[in-house]
């Protein structure tokens, strides 16, 4: 029963049914954080295989760590990314009321914190799929953008975007460069960096 009604209570809220005033949101939030530290199960004391702390996630340099996570299908970050495969952040307070409007909301911040002006050349570093560099490449129609990614498999989403007609990354204004940051070979100089 107590599931049934948060989830009712979660999800007016969510639909904007229920509006709840921030500082009332804030405590019951507090609340629900406190509660679950003080009375919550510790991670000591519960069977090891769940309680972490059992060496490096992947060992390794890294680069196996990119099949575990990055180099996946697409298809399945397809499934519950949205329009935008954008993965790393979303921005929901000023309204958005859906996945795809809250990664906009995000990228749009994020130009106007950057200064992002038309005619700017951009890199873009950890590009994932390219939401970002399509985002720009949409609403500033003079900027050019380099995708640096370690993906193989966002490496290749991105070429086939490319071959896409009417795709934002189907430009000149875009590259994308399958390479690690710190060893580069890019040797453009840029406006901005993301």
């Amino acid at each position: 029963m107590g599931n049934r009604l948060e989830n009712l209570l979660v999800e007016n809220y969510l639909s904007g049914h229920l509006p709840l005033p921030d500082p009332l949101l804030r405590g019951l939030l507090n609340m629900g954080v406190a509660g679950y530290y003080r009375f919550g199960k510790r991670l000591d004391s519960m069977p090891p295989k769940w309680a972490g702390d059992q060496g490096d996630i992947m060992p390794g340099n890294g680069t196996a760590l990119l099949s575990v996570h990055y180099d996946l299908p697409a298809a399945i970050f397809e499934q519950f990314l949205g329009r935008t495969m954008k993965y790393s952040m979303a921005l929901w307070e000023n309204g958005a009321r859906d996945l795809d409007s809250a990664q906009d909301a995000m990228m749009a911040d994020l130009c106007t914190k950057a200064d992002m002006r038309d005619g700017l050349t951009v890199l873009d570093i950890g590009c994932g799929f390219g939401s970002f560099a399509s985002f720009v490449l949409t609403r500033y129609p003079q900027c050019s953008v380099i995708g640096l990614t370690l993906s193989d498999a966002q490496y290749r989403y991105m070429v086939e975007k490319q071959r896409q007609p009417g795709h934002p990354l189907n430009t000149p204004r875009f590259r994308v460069v399958r390479e690690d940051f710190s060893k580069t070979t890019v040797r453009e100089t840029f406006d901005r960096v993301v």
